[in-house]
């Protein structure tokens, strides 16, 4: 069974207590957690968690730099903080650190250049993945790779891509998260690229096709959700979207989402 979330920035209320509080309210189990000062916030993330029955599904952010770079201080800086982050995650029960390959690169779009060929940065992901996957799998826990569109990263756009990164590491430390926004840009059959994902899939990002909250665009939700049932997926699937415009807005998707998963279970039954 999916375990439905919402990123922590989304939810409303200015205290943890708050935002857990809400969740629970609208049926949603996960709540996936801002990497930045995490580590100082464990015990009260603990504390807090223990009031409600919701569970910290995975890290987004929180590190300086990215998996691949042409700044060594920086890199080291990234390899370090993912560490902590993932020590955090192994701390807090959850199912890894999400990570892009890099960010604000690309082609198609004036952003910085690079000098690094893709060989290389190949060769530098590869390298610092097999480094972080040994000591996420070491606690329980693990990095999780995200293909990005290509007007946002540079490398690393389709799912495919992802697996042959994740198979030449062969590391059980990294695994994949599929976000349906970047695929709504890079895959031409979502539906299908999932079923490639097939076991290499551990976590989802739910947003709609302009990037705002599920139900708002034109992906079908329903197909998304009945085909991660057949292909066997129980991991989170967490929104990251756009801000809502209202608090009703939220709610509503909230509805919408345990909807669909309780349809998709009852078709499959």
């Amino acid at each position: 069974m999916i375990t439905l979330a919402f990123q922590e920035s989304l939810v409303p209320g200015e205290s943890l207590a708050c935002k857990l509080h809400w969740l629970a309210d609208n049926l949603i189990e996960g709540i996936e957690l801002d990497g930045r000062q995490l580590a100082q916030r464990i015990p009260e993330i603990q504390r807090e968690l223990s009031r409600f029955p919701v569970k910290v599904t995975a890290i987004c952010g929180g590190y300086r730099g990215w998996l691949i770079g042409e700044d060594s201080e920086e890199q080291r800086h990234f390899l370090s903080d993912m560490r902590t982050l993932l020590e955090s995650a192994a701390r807090l029960g959850a199912c890894g650190v999400i990570a892009p390959a890099i960010w604000g690169t690309s082609r198609y779009l004036p952003l910085p250049a690079r000098t690094s060929s893709l060989e290389e940065d190949r060769e530098r992901l590869i390298e610092h993945l097999r480094i972080l996957g040994e000591y996420a799998h070491s606690l329980g826990t693990a990095v999780l790779l995200e293909p990005l569109n290509r007007y946002q990263a540079h490398y690393i756009n389709q799912i495919t891509e992802a697996l042959d990164i994740i198979e030449t590491v062969e590391s059980p430390g990294v695994r994949l998260i599929a976000d349906l926004f970047h695929m709504n840009v890079e895959e031409a059959n979502p539906l299908a690229s999932l079923a490639v994902a097939g076991s290499h899939l551990s976590y989802v990002h739910l947003s709609d096709s302009n990037r705002r909250l599920p139900g708002l665009g034109h992906i079908d939700f329903g197909a998304v959700f009945r085909e991660l049932e057949r292909i066997g997926f129980q991991g989170p699937a967490s929104v990251e979207a756009l801000p809502a415009e209202s608090g009703d807005e939220l709610v509503a998707c909230a509805r919408f989402l345990n909807t669909l998963q309780h349809q998709t279970q009852k078709d499959g039954e």
